[in-house]
């Protein structure tokens, strides 16, 4: 299991901890069993890029999502780690779909926030200049 990885079911132990009374029906035992399944797939997904399989990111990241997790800041974080990977290889495309489909699923305007400077990131790559101002733009209406 590579670093993020173990970073990941890390931080996923001690997010459960800070949330202290898990959702009604969802024991804490739940919870750790849906963050070490992400931290699987997280291992999944770099070996799929690494392979330059990129058609197959998408469907096992919407695995991640699916998760309903309640500590999102944690998708988010790894949805910028895949993010980061995919811009190195030139995989903008995929990123913006990534993004997108992790931008529908937050709850929270500060990972949106996140996600949207994220895409302007990719759009910057890609030359898409006047694009990005225009979601630069949007993620700081989110923080008004």
């Amino acid at each position: 299991m590579s670093r993020i990885g173990i970073l990941l079911i890390i931080l996923a132990v001690q997010s459960i901890s800070a949330l202290g009374m898990p959702e009604p029906g969802m024991s804490e035992q739940d919870e750790a069993s849906k963050m070490q399944f992400a931290a699987g797939q997280h291992e999944i997904i770099s070996l799929l890029i690494q392979q330059e399989r990129y058609g197959s990111v998408l469907p096992e990241f919407r695995k991640i999502l699916k998760l309903g997790l309640r500590n999102e800041k944690l998708v988010v974080q790894e949805a910028w780690i895949i993010v980061e990977q995919l811009r190195e290889l030139d995989q903008h495309a995929l990123a913006l779909q990534l993004i997108d489909e992790t931008v529908n699923v937050a709850r929270t305007r500060q990972n949106k926030f996140s996600l949207l400077m994220l895409k302007g990131k990719v759009l910057q790559d890609q030359g898409r200049a006047d694009e990005a101002i225009s979601i630069y733009r949007e993620a700081q209406d989110l923080k008004k």
